[in-house]
């Protein structure tokens, strides 16, 4: 069995089947210079063209879990305004167009803007998502099986917080994919 350092930093914190990552990301990587352009460059379409990638490595695993759908970490709306779009969506999206999954945006919201988690020390990470995140349609989580994407998984605070969201809420199995992990 192939060792996954993702599944073993998030399982036990919050039940999930499986976790995916697509690339590793290290200082002066590649993998960080495509999550910058993405997210700090204006570059979204990189983002639907990363996500088609990512789901056709993961595509036969993904298939034979039956997603119900695939659900972008939200941004809050403060930072989608001044980057014009989220990047998690964008991996969604290219996702999506491979694996003919729908794409889900209206279940869960973040509510509170809080500074960047790029810079901030892994404690300040881990205790900074209390009350980010709020349930916005009940109906589009309770009994569903999803696949819920982020960009980059560095400390799994952010990941953590939306899995505890979503299991309190009643989703029925859950997993996670990133574009990119420190692990």
């Amino acid at each position: 069995m192939t060792k996954n350092p993702m599944l073993d930093q998030l399982s036990g914190v919050v039940p999930m089947e499986a976790a995916y990552a697509f690339l590793k990301y290290t200082k002066k990587g590649m993998a960080q210079r495509l999550v910058h352009q993405l997210k700090y460059g204006g570059s979204k379409k990189v983002g639907v063209i990363l996500g088609r990638w990512f789901a056709k490595d993961i595509q036969q695993k993904v298939l034979e879990q039956g997603f119900d759908c695939i659900m972008p970490v939200p941004i809050h709306r403060s930072r989608l305004m001044k980057r014009g779009y989220n990047q998690s969506l964008e991996i969604a999206i290219g996702m999506s167009e491979v694996l003919g999954i729908p794409v889900e945006t209206n279940a869960i919201k973040r509510v509170h803007m809080t500074q960047s988690q790029a810079k901030k020390m892994r404690l300040d990470r881990l205790t900074n998502f209390h009350v980010e995140y709020v349930v916005w349609d009940v109906s589009k989580i309770d009994g569903r099986k999803i696949l819920l994407i982020d960009d980059v998984i560095t400390t799994g605070a952010t990941i953590t917080s939306v899995c505890s969201l979503l299991t309190d809420y009643g989703v029925k199995s859950l997993s996670v994919g990133c574009l990119a992990t420190g692990k």
